[in-house]
């Protein structure tokens, strides 16, 4: 699951936070993501739950690379 952290009607780490207490998906791996993320938040995604957290790349080849990376 891949979660933007600012997104327009729940804040992604609420969404994380609800996704995580739902028992049969509470398995699955969520990845947050942001342009805007720095390191405080990016730690409190791991403490929520996430597997990790991306800072979205400027460009589409790096973004495929760190999508290759997750999915292998």
């Amino acid at each position: 699951i891949f979660i933007d952290v600012n997104m327009p009607r729940i804040n992604g780490m609420i969404c994380l936070q609800e996704i995580k207490k739902i028992g049969r998906i509470s398995h699955v791996p969520v990845y947050m993501y942001s342009t805007g993320m720095n390191a405080r938040d990016g730690q409190k995604a791991l403490q929520l739950g996430a597997a990790d957290y991306i800072i979205k790349p400027a460009s589409i080849s790096t973004l495929s690379a760190v999508l290759k990376k997750i999915l292998n």
